[in-house]
Order: C-alpha cells, then structure tokens, then sequence
C-alpha cells in the first residue's frame, strides 16, 4: 500500500480475470487471502482515476473477468461493499468507451448478479435484475412522476384561480376605501378588472365614478413586479 491506496498485483488482477471468466467465484477468498493487506475491503473504495488505470491494463477479456469477479466479491466477501463508488462502475465505464464490445449482455450479467443498487451504470437500477427489466422500470417511474407533475400543475392552476376569483371579488371593496396599494396587490393576484359584480358595474366603472385619478391608475398602469 503506498500512501494510503492499496496496491493491485498484475497478478491478482489476472487472476480475478480467471476466475471471472470461468465463474469460479468459491476461489474469491482464496485468491484474496494471498494478500492480507486487501481483506479489508479498501481496494474497493477508490477513485475513478484509480480504476481506469487498472482497466487500462487489461484485455477487454480480462476486464469483463474482473467486472464479474469484484461483482461478486461485493456480494460474497466481508468488508467489500462499496455501494456508489464499486470499482465494477468505473471498469464497466471504461470497457464501454472502447467501443469494441457489446455491453448489455454484460449489463444483464451484473444486474442479474449484483446486491449493489449502483451497478453497472453508477446511477440506481431500482432493483432490476436485466435490462428489459430496468427498461420497464424507469418507463414507469418516469409516467408515475409525469403524472405527479400533472397533478401538481393542476392544483397550481385551481389555487391560481381561486386567488384570481377572491381578488376580483375583493377589488370593489378596495376602491371603495380608495386604497391604491390593496388594488395593485389584488390585481398582482390576478384580479380582473373589467369583471362585473354584482351591482352591475366593473372596477373600472367604479373607479371613473370615484372620480380618484390615483385610484384609476391603479387599476389601469402596467404592473411593475
């Protein structure tokens, strides 16, 4: 270990490969107890950066060996939870941006696997255990929060107009007193000022009648926010 950050024998790392490849994962700990200073988990816990030099060091056969090795290293050895920095997310990363192999049977490999809900992508698979499945499950998260937009929109437009509807009533009394700054306010809240109340007469009217320039300012200026 040098300055904190465990150090990766290219020899470990091929053997995870191995293993991996062949889906020998009952020789996980066996491999891992060749190098006490790694039992305690750490190795799993480290940078991006730290991984994509590990990756860069590897096959593509290699690297999906390792991806399926410390897959189930997460699920099977102590201490070796590593939840949204597992190294399987930065080396599945890494083997994509290569462009040289198919990365969902891959996916559905890990997913079918994994008991971390960051893997493979970094972001949570809520749980899916393929691909198909992930798919399906965001599709409907993502109509469950549309429809919750939805829904809160409309209780925004109801509650708007309601508050519109209670100013437009409210607005006669306020020129009756001949208070410019409650007219402005309930016109900010949406008042319509051409509406007829019940006396047969408009804000407007009221307000020409009042004889009050202010008052019909008030009414009739651009607000300013």
């Amino acid at each position: 270990m040098r300055n904190g950050t465990p150090e990766l024998p290219q020899a470990l790392l091929i053997r995870l490969a191995e293993i991996g490849n062949t889906s020998d994962f009952g020789a996980l700990a066996s491999c891992f107890g060749d190098y006490p200073s790694l039992r305690d988990g750490q190795m799993m816990r480290q940078r991006p950066d730290y991984w994509y030099t590990v990756a860069d060091k590897l096959s593509d056969q290699e690297l999906i060996g390792l991806i399926k090795s410390l897959t189930m290293a997460e699920v099977t050895l102590p201490n070796f939870r590593a939840g949204s920095v597992a190294p399987v997310i930065f080396l599945y990363r890494r083997l994509g941006e290569r462009n040289t192999v198919e990365m969902n049977p891959l996916a559905d490999w890990i997913l079918s696997h994994t008991h971390n809900d960051y893997l493979p992508w970094g972001c949570s698979n809520h749980g899916a255990t393929s691909i198909a499945e992930y798919q399906d499950l965001c599709h409907r998260i993502s109509e469950r929060k549309a429809d919750v937009q939805a829904t809160e929109q409309a209780r925004h437009s109801e509650a708007t107009v309601r508050k519109a509807v209670k100013a437009t009533q409210d607005l006669p009394g306020a020129i009756r007193r001949k208070d410019a700054k409650a007219i402005l306010a309930l016109r900010r809240r949406g008042a319509d000022v051409t509406a007829v109340g019940p006396d047969g007469k408009s804000a407007l009217q009221l307000a020409e009648k009042s004889g009050s320039e202010v008052i019909l300012k008030a009414l009739t200026e651009p607000l300013t926010v």
